[in-house]
């Protein structure tokens, strides 16, 4: 399942099964450039303004150490790093600690 939020104008998913965090201004746009940067984050552009990234291994950077707030405030600088309280929580800790919904990848509930 894929636990999705909207904070703040901001599109927050995460997806506990391959542990990837999926950030975007808005709704996901279909992106005219996308790269990944040296430290393996992908970060998609539409028109040269980043509209959104990909983490991979987001519970695991924090368990090992090499995480660090400007992996997501170096392209979406106005992010409030607060919204990701709670992400990587069981699905039932986390729904009742931030409020999010759970999505199938289908878009079923």
């Amino acid at each position: 399942m894929i636990m999705v939020k909207y904070e703040h104008g901001y599109r927050l998913a995460y997806d506990e099964l391959t542990d990837t965090l999926y950030l975007s201004i808005g709704d996901p746009k279909k992106a005219t450039d996308s790269y990944l940067d040296e430290n393996y984050v992908l970060v998609r552009n539409e028109h040269g303004v980043t509209t959104g990234i990909t983490i991979d291994g987001f519970i695991d950077r924090h368990n090992d150490g090499s995480w660090t707030d400007l992996l997501i405030l170096k392209y979406l600088p106005k992010f409030n790093m607060l919204s990701l309280s709670g992400i990587g929580q069981t699905q039932n800790d986390h729904k009742s600690a931030i409020g999010v919904s759970s999505v199938a990848p289908n878009g079923e509930k």
